[in-house]
């Protein structure tokens, strides 16, 4: 893959169609997205303390690692859902935790 300059157009998303649902890849900000639901990491324990899960916890609220947390020790392989507490105002309604 090539690097784009800034004034490059952007890329259309891969995009995958699994009969009535689309998984789309971007890159940006995951706070902009339109989208019903977001994949973010998790470990086993559920703490969302680094990376891009410790953003979405800042952004979404506590209560999602509290959710989470609950259900733990999480099996290694699998995804997790969860409500989206605050992000539910833009329109996500579900955070998907893959455990990695």
């Amino acid at each position: 893959m090539t690097p784009t300059s800034s004034t490059s157009q952007p890329q259309q998303p891969l995009a995958m169609r699994f009969g009535r649902t689309t998984v789309a890849v971007t890159i940006g900000d995951v706070f902009s997205v339109d989208a019903e639901a977001i994949v973010i990491p998790a470990n086993r324990r559920g703490m969302m303390v680094a990376g891009i899960a410790g953003h979405v916890r800042l952004r979404a609220g506590f209560q999602i690692e509290r959710d989470l947390m609950q259900q733990a020790p999480l099996t290694l392989g699998t995804s997790v859902a969860t409500g989206s507490g605050e992000l539910a105002q833009g329109g996500v309604r579900m955070l998907l935790h893959a455990v990695v």
